[in-house]
Parts: C-alpha cells; structure tokens; sequence
C-alpha cells in the first residue's frame, strides 16, 4: 500500500475527512479538511493528526510516519476560503 493510501487510512480512522490531498515529493506533504478541527488551534490539529499516524491500529510504521514532513490542517469553513489560495501541489505528483 502507498504511503499517501497508509496515512488517510490511519486519519480517517481517528477523524471524519471531508478531502485529502498527499503527494509524496521526497516526503509526505498535504492538506487535510476536517469538521472535527473546528474550534482547535493549529498545534492541537498537529497533534490529532500525529496521533492518529501512531496510534497502535495505524497501518504506518515509524519509519513510514517520520516520512510524513507537513500536513496542513482545515476546517471546512477555512478550506473553502483559502482553498483557491492554497499550492497547487499537482506538478510535484509523480
């Protein structure tokens, strides 16, 4: 299994995922669009995210999560707005 499909597999089981978008470029980086950050500072969001990478039912392994370098956490609400803003992270697919 890819490491994009490992980590929304371990995401979606801690969180409810309303879009991801991973693209491994020498590194795991992204976004993730939740409801359940709504509400949670950014440092609380890192954690939920990293917690739900190591927690014991996750399907990484630790060498697999510390190749996890950014994943930058949304509400809906805020994704909707900086959405169109955001890098287009299509060119660094591979």
């Amino acid at each position: 299994m890819e490491l994009q499909a490992k980590v929304k597999q371990a995401l979606s089981s801690a969180i409810a995922l309303d879009k991801t978008i991973l693209v491994d470029d020498d590194g795991l980086i992204g976004f993730v669009v939740s409801p359940d950050f709504r509400g949670r500072d950014s440092l609380s969001r890192q954690g939920i995210i990293f917690d739900a990478l190591r927690a014991s039912g996750s399907p990484l392994s630790p060498d697999e999560v510390h190749q996890v370098v950014a994943v930058v956490a949304f509400t809906p609400e805020e994704f909707e707005v900086l959405g169109p803003e955001l890098p287009d992270l299509t060119p660094l697919r591979s």
